[in-house]
């Protein structure tokens, strides 16, 4: 995958983050509003009502609306979240019982849908998205670093990336929409070293550069 297209889903992962983060204080304060409203009721004078009829067993509600919904377990711990984000945007938190973020599924305000799943350390380990003119999905190792990314755009062509735990592009797999496949490896200064590639027509090719970016070996040879 080229450094371009990393950088750009790595912005677009650190924007996310961050209306995560604040998903996350939106959340916290929900959780005591709704407990303050819950002791001014207690607190408040409250006139004789009459009783309502229990409804039967069985009973369902035809539609239920609200802007966002907060469930909590038998110890009072937030579970999940389900809410209207600002700008048109609607996510779904879930949160393990040591309230850490593990599973995010998140419809924007542009209407791109992504989901991410977070280890036990809270950082990202999946990410899948869906753009307008390509899919991509994200495979992170330990603290988020490391992995693999695939991205597949919608005229055909599509790529793997692996990176190291340093975020640095290290290998790489290409099919262009033309059919040229292409397989390339980087050192750690993110320099092709070596690649292989079969082209449109079939003409297979496999070249081999120095540091300094010069090649050094070719098959098949260059006609002098």
């Amino acid at each position: 995958m080229k450094g371009d297209a990393l950088a750009c889903l790595a912005e677009r992962l650190d924007r996310l983050e961050r209306a995560h983060r604040r998903l996350k204080l939106a959340s916290s304060a929900t959780v005591l509003l709704v407990l303050s409203a819950i002791g001014l009721g207690v607190a408040a004078p409250r006139s004789p009502q009459p009783i309502p009829e229990a409804s039967p067993i069985g009973s369902v509600v035809d539609e239920v609306r609200a802007k966002r919904f907060v469930l909590v377990d038998d110890t009072g711990k937030l579970r999940a979240v389900l809410g209207a984000a600002t700008r048109g945007a609607v996510s779904l938190e879930l949160l393990d019982k040591d309230g850490k973020v593990r599973s995010v599924l998140i419809v924007d305000s542009n209407g791109t849908p992504r989901l991410e799943l977070f280890g036990a350390d809270e950082a990202r380990r999946i990410v899948l998205s869906v753009f307008p003119n390509r899919s991509g999905l994200g495979i992170f190792g330990e603290a988020g670093r490391g992995g693999a990314i695939l991205d597949v755009v919608t005229d055909g062509t599509a790529s793997l990336g692996l990176t190291d735990n340093k975020e640095r592009s290290r290998a790489g797999l290409q099919l262009r929409s033309d059919g040229t496949t292409l397989l390339n490896f980087n050192d750690t200064n993110d320099k092709i070293r070596a690649a292989l590639g079969v082209g449109a027509d079939g003409s297979p090719g496999l070249g081999m550069w120095n540091r300094a970016g010069k090649r050094i070996w070719q098959a098949p040879p260059v006609e002098r």
